[in-house]
């Protein structure tokens, strides 16, 4: 069984909408004004389609036992397509801050900063997958040596592999298997070495060379690299050139017009692997990066409070969704669910994705950015 009805998911974004907007009114973030609020606006809808989409995939789940991509168009495409921006969005800043770059780039602290950006957040989520094991195992199934080799991978960011851990079978369920984006993140970073060669017309330092030589060998002996998320990284590259070399203005009815058509259209088909869906999600994209904000649509507050704490939803709506359906209703009790009463349990819970998605951007993602900063100034007080 497949829920396909959009309208339950246009109610959790809503409520999503709602609650980000409340706690907001509070608890007002930060916001770095220099920053492009369109992209910012942009990542809110998309942790949140994220979220949506796992939803869907559990009630699926909780019917065939297998856990599948939904097969809905739109509800996969809630995933896929959002995901696909994401990569996008990475492309996008850090290529960005390469063309701007007007002396040498310091490597050190982009790594350094990337590292305390998502680390935190991931520990946090990382620790609350292994209360979840311990509480459904109670006990340890392996031996210490595989038990702790099974940790290593998983503290780093599973990279290179993600084994079960205590060989419990639910392990990759647990946070909806959202980690494999964060391996083609770090692919991203150790790749952009080699990208700011033409850009700077500068070779990074030796060191940063080997390292990610070394690494880029290791996982491509590991991984297998799906090359349609690679075409995601190149089309959000696209803009910073635009930006760059063009001064028109790109916030207007048309082409928010024209941004809602493309976006209208993707559910069309079925992932954004599709060729045409990936050209049209770059051509959505590269409107928004150029800073069309759909009608004002994407420069709310509200929209860019849920984009400001989109790692933390991103990573903790799938612990959520397994801790309410298999530890406090249970699997066999869900599964007789009619539709509604399902999706009143994902609307029910999704003020709680949000409001623990901004206890864990206030506690670990903030304080990880700003230890970032200190050990980058530290470091640079110590070479003058």
């Amino acid at each position: 069984m497949d829920t396909i009805n959009p309208f339950f998911a246009f109610i959790g974004l809503s409520i999503a909408v709602l609650t980000g907007s409340l706690i907001n009114c509070k608890y007002q973030l930060k916001i770095n004004s220099t920053r492009n609020l369109s992209i910012d606006g942009l990542r809110g809808f998309l942790a949140i389609g994220v979220f949506i989409n796992h939803s869907s995939v559990w009630y699926r789940y909780l019917h065939t036992g297998e856990w599948l991509h939904a097969a809905s168009n739109f509800y996969n495409q809630l995933g896929s397509a959002c995901v696909a921006i994401f990569f996008m969005i990475t492309a996008y800043l850090f290529v960005n801050k390469l063309l701007n770059t007007k002396d040498k780039y310091d490597w050190n602290s982009f790594f350094i900063s990337r590292f305390f950006r998502l680390a935190p957040a991931y520990y946090f989520s990382f620790f609350l997958i292994l209360c979840v094991i311990f509480i459904i195992d109670k006990q340890l199934y392996v031996g210490p040596i595989k038990f702790i080799l099974s940790l290593g991978h998983w503290m780093a960011f599973t990279t290179f592999n993600n084994p079960f851990i205590n060989n419990n079978g639910y392990t990759k369920i647990i946070n909806a298997g959202v980690l494999w984006s964060l391996r083609y993140e770090w692919l991203f970073y150790f790749c952009l070495p080699f990208i700011s060669i033409p850009i700077l017309k500068k070779i990074p330092p030796v060191r940063i060379i080997i390292i990610s030589i070394v690494f880029l060998v290791i996982f491509f002996n590991y991984r297998f690299v799906d090359f349609n998320h690679i075409y995601s990284f190149l089309g959000g590259a696209i803009a910073p050139f635009l930006i760059k070399y063009t001064k028109n203005n790109f916030d207007t009815k048309l082409i928010s017009t024209l941004v809602v058509l493309c976006f209208l259209a993707i559910p069309f088909f079925h992932s954004s692997d599709n060729i045409v869906s990936k050209i049209i999600l770059i051509i959505a994209f590269n409107f928004i990066a150029l800073g069309n904000t759909i009608f004002g649509v994407l420069k709310k507050s509200y929209l860019i409070f849920l984009g400001e704490i989109c790692y933390s939803t991103y990573l903790l709506h799938g612990i959520l969704l397994f801790i309410t359906f298999h530890l406090m209703i249970g699997t066999k009790t869900a599964a007789n669910f009619t539709e509604l009463k399902y999706w009143l349990c994902i609307f029910a819970i999704t003020p709680f994705v949000v409001f623990i998605s901004f206890l864990s951007f206030i506690y670990f993602e903030n304080p990880g950015m700003n230890l970032s900063k200190k050990i980058i100034k530290k470091l640079e007080n110590d070479h003058r």
